[in-house]
């Protein structure tokens, strides 16, 4: 599991900072399992709705818009959820949100 933020740079712990008012788009990859893997994201474990796509080579992405900011974003947890079966156990990351 790979997360990326708009500049293309790997994200492990935080995310940001942000402004007040940004918006900002996070792309979790994800590869191997069989079958496919399914990738979900979720915002302070509320599951958000996840356009997904299929990538070269088996992977999965899952991508997550954010924004526009408000102070009540601050230190938000997002995760990134990745299963291949129901009763798999996920692998997940889990991101905080830092905001000046």
């Amino acid at each position: 599991m790979v997360i990326t933020d708009d500049k293309g740079e790997v994200k492990q712990a935080i995310v940001g900072p942000y402004l007040e008012g940004d918006s900002f788009t996070l792309k979790c990859d994800v590869f191997g399992g069989r079958p496919r893997p399914w990738v979900k994201w979720f915002r302070d474990e509320v599951e958000t709705d996840t356009p997904a796509t299929a990538l070269p080579g088996g992977g999965v992405r899952g991508v997550l818009r954010v924004g526009p900011l408000s102070r009540a974003d601050v230190r938000a947890a997002l995760t990134c959820r990745a299963a291949n079966h129901a009763r798999a156990h996920p692998i997940e990351t889990t991101l905080t949100l830092d905001m000046n």
